[in-house]
């Protein structure tokens, strides 16, 4: 707020020297006219040249005060991720839950004992306004089939809030077991 404050006097303050030149050395007879932003200006003097010298300071102050559109945002990702056994009649294996990693191009993340998990995500903006890149997740458990993600607007299952930045996984990544080999023993000679 300071710093506004501090652009403001000096978009008044500044143009006064070099208006008072103007005032000192052009003849009083000076005129500055033309239309700006749909007013007819007709003015005269030294105040004709203080005029012009503060709408180029203003110039100035918008631009250098105007934050720059940021690069990417940062969303947060809540969901669950559950692993299911070889056997499908059995409940859910939460021991494995503690081993699994989600890898976002680039960080990474580990998942809680529960399953649950949250974390921050880097969006991009894309081309469009309004339209954004998302990254997408991978989750890999050692002993199961791994399983990639696209958070993809499109996609029902997942929820967008647009307005606190929140991505929730309305239903959780399930990893199944990858098939055990149960192949024979081979006896040679």
């Amino acid at each position: 707020m300071v710093l506004h404050i501090i652009f403001l006097l000096m978009v008044f303050l500044v143009p006064f020297p070099p208006a008072y030149l103007l005032y000192k050395k052009l003849p009083s007879e000076t005129i500055v006219t033309g239309p700006f932003k749909g007013l007819n200006i007709n003015l005269t003097g030294a105040f004709g040249g203080y005029f012009l010298l503060v709408l180029l300071a203003l110039g100035f102050a918008y631009f250098a005060l105007t934050p720059a559109k940021p690069s990417c945002e940062v969303w947060n990702l809540t969901g669950r991720l559950e692993i299911r056994p070889a056997d499908p009649n059995m409940d859910t294996e939460s021991g494995y839950v503690d081993d699994a990693r989600i890898d976002v191009v680039p960080p990474n993340l580990k998942v809680g004992s529960s399953g649950n998990f949250t974390m921050k995500i880097i969006v991009e903006p894309g081309h469009v306004e309004g339209e954004r890149d998302f990254p997408v997740l991978t989750f890999n458990v050692p002993g199961y089939i791994g399983s990639r993600l696209m958070l993809d607007t499109a996609n029902p299952d997942i929820v967008f809030a647009e307005k606190t930045k929140r991505v929730r996984l309305a239903q959780p990544v399930i990893l199944g077991r990858l098939p055990e080999e149960t192949e024979e023993p081979r006896w040679e000679r």
